[in-house]
C-alpha cells in the first residue's frame, strides 16, 4: 500500500512537471521597433534645388514600408510637413532625393525617414541654404526673370517663347468685372476672372492659366504694366533668348473702362502693348474674336 502511494505521488509530479513544461513553451514572437535612420549632408544645392538623403542604418526587425525625406523651412520636420518618397525601393537602404521648385535665398530643414510596422523613424536634422537667383535677366524658374520686388526675394518670370500669335481676350461683347486693375500684381486675379467669366480655352487667359512649361503650371497672362516691364529686357544681353517680337501686339489681361457720370464703365475694348524700336506704345484692342494677339506668360515667384 505504501509502494502504491509513492507511485501515486511519482506520478502525479510527472504530470505536473509535464504541464508546467508544455505551458513554458516561448510561443511570443520576435520583438520589432521602428528603424534606425540618418541623414547626408545636402549636395548640389543651387537658388531652387537640392539633391538630399540618407541611409537605413537598421530595419528594427521588421520590413521598411516606405521611405524618404520630410522637409520645411522650420525646424524638426515630419511626414506631415513635405515630404518626398524614394522610389528606389524600400529593400534598399540608401536614401536619395533630388528637391525642386525650391525658393531662393532660403533655409530649408530636412530630416530622412523611414517607416516599418511599428512606426516611423527620423534621422537626424541637416539644413541648407539656397542661393539668391534674383537678377534681371537670368533664367529661373522656368523662364527668365524680368522684375524683381523690394524684399529683393520676389518677382515677376517670364516664359520663354510666346504662347500664341493669335489669341482673342474673351466672349465678345461680354463684360468681365475684375480686370481693370493694371499695376503689377494684378494679372492671377485679371487672368482668373476672364477664365471664369469666358468659358473659351482659346483666350490668352485661358492659355496662359492652362500652361504647363518646364515644371510649372502656375502661369497667367500678365497686366498692362508687367507686360511693360518686360521692356527691361531689351536692354539685357539675354534678351534674344527670350523672342519678344518687336512691333507685335501682346495681349495684356486688362479690360479698358472709362468713366460715364462719374462711374467706371467697360469700353469693350482690351489692351495690348507693342514693343516699338522707337518706344513703347499701348494700343486699344476692341474685344472680338477678329482682333488677335500675341500671347506670353508670366509667373511669380
Amino acid at each position: 500500500m505504501k509502494l502504491n502511494l509513492q507511485l501515486k505521488l511519482w506520478h502525479g509530479l510527472i504530470a505536473i512537471i509535464l504541464l508546467i513544461s508544455s505551458c513554458s513553451k516561448d510561443d511570443s514572437q520576435p520583438l520589432i521597433s521602428i528603424p534606425t535612420v540618418s541623414t547626408s549632408a545636402a549636395i548640389s544645392v543651387t537658388t531652387t534645388t537640392a539633391t538630399v538623403g540618407g541611409s537605413i542604418n537598421s530595419t528594427g526587425g521588421s520590413s521598411i514600408t516606405e521611405k524618404g525625406i520630410c522637409y520645411s523651412t522650420s525646424s524638426n520636420p515630419t511626414i506631415a510637413n513635405n515630404k518626398v518618397v524614394d522610389a528606389s525601393g524600400n529593400s534598399i537602404s540608401s536614401i536619395s532625393i533630388e528637391l525642386s521648385k525650391l525658393i531662393g535665398s532660403t533655409t530649408y530643414y530636412v530630416r530622412a525617414y523611414a517607416t516599418n510596422a511599428a512606426g516611423t523613424a527620423y534621422g537626424s536634422e541637416i539644413t541648407f541654404a539656397t542661393g539668391n537667383p534674383i537678377a534681371v535677366g537670368e533664367l529661373y524658374g522656368g523662364g527668365m526673370i524680368f522684375y524683381v520686388d523690394a524684399t529683393g526675394k520676389h518677382g515677376l518670370i517670364v516664359a520663354p517663347s510666346d504662347q500664341s500669335s493669335s489669341a482673342i481676350w474673351g466672349c465678345e461683347g461680354t463684360d468681365i468685372p475684375g480686370t481693370s486693375e493694371q499695376g503689377i500684381g494684378f494679372g492671377l486675379s485679371n487672368t482668373q476672372a476672364i477664365v471664369n467669366g469666358c468659358k473659351n480655352n482659346a483666350t490668352a487667359a485661358a492659355i496662359c492659366y492652362n500652361l504647363v512649361l518646364n515644371g510649372f503650371d502656375d502661369w497667367y497672362l500678365p497686366t498692362v504694366e508687367e507686360i511693360k516691364a518686360m521692356n527691361i529686357l531689351f536692354t539685357t544681353n539675354a534678351a534674344g533668348s527670350i523672342k519678344l517680337q518687336k512691333g507685335a501686339g501682346y495681349m495684356s489681361s486688362n479690360q479698358d473702362y472709362r468713366k460715364v457720370n462719374g462711374k467706371i464703365e467697360p469700353k469693350n475694348n482690351v489692351i495690348m502693348y507693342v514693343f516699338k524700336s522707337a518706344g513703347d506704345v499701348l494700343w486699344p484692342l476692341t474685344k472680338s474674336e477678329s482682333n488677335l494677339a500675341f500671347t506670353r506668360a508670366i509667373r511669380s515667384f
